[in-house]
């Protein structure tokens, strides 16, 4: 039966700092790394005797999840950012929540990677920042990204939000700000992407 509030991919020291400051405000955390011998050393020793599940496969972590999954990404940018994309979407649900730290998507350039988050039914993705060309191709593709700081500091597990766009996102009784997008970026989310956007200026649909 699932019983971790958060996952988290990518034991690095922000990673590891980040899973430990997470438990220690009463979450139930699951870890995994790419490389095993970094997570049995992480749960062995200062993660030891704590509420932190170790995890060994993407279907491990995501199974341990309660409902909707929220999962941190904390990998090095590059290729392994579209690889580990590719891997965990398959895990996931329509529903779920993706929570990521500074530049998210950095790396990744191909647009199949948020075409695969919309794809699950993912409408849109909270973060600090996001990389330039990631962010591009999400809004080329109709995926809204959320950038927000604080947000994912204050909420919990199961907890339910309203997004206005270009004003704020609702959350227990507390109004969270968020940079407004340009109106034209706002009409290709609002098509649903770039060509259903281009298709309906040009009287297609």
């Amino acid at each position: 039966m699932p019983c971790a509030d958060i996952g988290l991919i990518g034991l690095a020291v922000m990673g590891e700092n980040l899973v430990m400051n997470m438990e220690s405000k009463g979450f139930t955390v699951a870890v995994y790394n790419r490389t095993r011998q970094k997570t049995e050393a992480f749960v062995n020793g200062r993660a030891s005797g704590k509420n932190i599940m170790d995890c060994y496969s993407l279907e491990e972590l995501t199974s341990q999840l309660k409902k909707p999954r929220i999962v941190f990404l904390m990998i090095k940018a590059g290729n392994a950012v579209d690889e580990m994309i590719d891997q965990l979407l398959k895990c996931l649900e329509e529903g779920d929540i993706i929570v990521a730290g500074k530049n998210f998507g950095c790396g990744s350039s191909r647009e199949q990677a948020p075409e695969i988050i919309k794809a699950l039914g993912i409408q849109c993705v909270i973060a600090k920042s996001f990389a330039r060309i990631f962010f591009r191709n999400s809004i080329n593709n109709g995926l809204l990204l959320i950038e927000q700081p604080d947000l994912h500091d204050d909420i919990k597990e199961g907890d339910e939000i309203t997004v206005v766009m270009n004003e704020h996102v609702d959350y227990n009784g507390k109004q969270y700000p968020i940079a407004s997008l340009p109106e034209n970026l706002m009409d290709i989310i609002q098509a649903g992407g770039l060509v259903k956007a281009m298709r309906k200026l040009n009287g297609l649909d």
